[in-house]
Parts: structure tokens; C-alpha cells; sequence
């Protein structure tokens, strides 16, 4: 990606398929570079269905795409990971404040209370 484009095609050919095709057939392209990450442009092709097809003139084909930055695509992962970690971590840290606070706050029975059911009044009741 770092260089130019080339001046020849790496790799092209010329095949005569009109034996082979019958009317209603479909025409695709498929590649593989089995566990190595790479990318394959197909940046001209010149079809006929009779007859010679039309050749290509190479100055005229589209450059390679620009590369994607790695940096870029760990972004798309990293982002969304730190937001779901901080949300669980205020969900979580809001419901420990909360259990913690009541706990707090909660009113302390002495035993004699327990067997004549308590005898506590509120301060507005008073």
C-alpha cells in the first residue's frame, strides 16, 4: 500500500470462456491467503458475452483504496468495551452505596423488644 500503483498488472490474463459459459451463469470472484490477513482489489475487468472482450488501458483504473488504520479498528473495540465496564461499575458501586447506607440507617432492635414488640415512637410522634 505504501508504494505505487504498478505500471503492469501483477497478475492478468485472457481467457476464453464462451465454450464453457451457458446463458443463464453468473460471473464472481473469490480469494483466500488462508490465516494471513490481507485484502485482493479487483481494479478493472472487461467481460463479453460474445465475442472478443474490450481490453482495459491501465492508466485509466481506479488506485488501491486507502489502508485502514490499525488503530482505527481497535478503537471500534475499545470504546464500547471501557463504556459497558463503567456503566457496571456505577450500577454496581450505586447498589454496594445503596445496601451500605441502609444498613447504616437501620434501626437497631434491643433483645427485650424482640418478646414485648418494640416501643419506639418518631420524633413527630413525640
Amino acid at each position: 500500500m505504501g508504494s505505487n500503483k504498478p505500471s503492469q498488472p501483477l497478475l492478468s490474463t485472457t481467457v476464453d470462456l464462451s465454450n464453457v459459459f451457458l446463458d443463464p451463469m453468473y460471473v464472481g470472484f473469490s480469494s483466500s491467503t488462508g490465516e494471513v490477513v490481507s485484502s485482493q482489489y479487483i481494479l478493472g475487468w472487461s467481460f463479453s458475452k460474445i465475442g472478443k472482450a474490450q481490453s482495459l488501458d491501465y492508466s485509466k483504473l481506479p488506485s488501491l483504496p486507502r489502508r485502514k488504520s490499525k488503530a482505527n479498528g481497535d478503537l471500534q473495540i475499545i470504546i464500547p468495551v471501557i463504556v459497558v465496564i463503567a456503566l457496571l461499575v456505577t450500577i454496581f458501586g450505586g447498589a454496594f452505596a445503596y445496601v451500605v447506607r441502609r444498613k447504616t440507617y437501620e434501626e437497631i432492635r434491643e433483645d427485650w423488644e424482640k418478646e414485648y414488640s418494640p416501643q419506639r415512637f418518631s420524633f413527630k410522634d413525640l
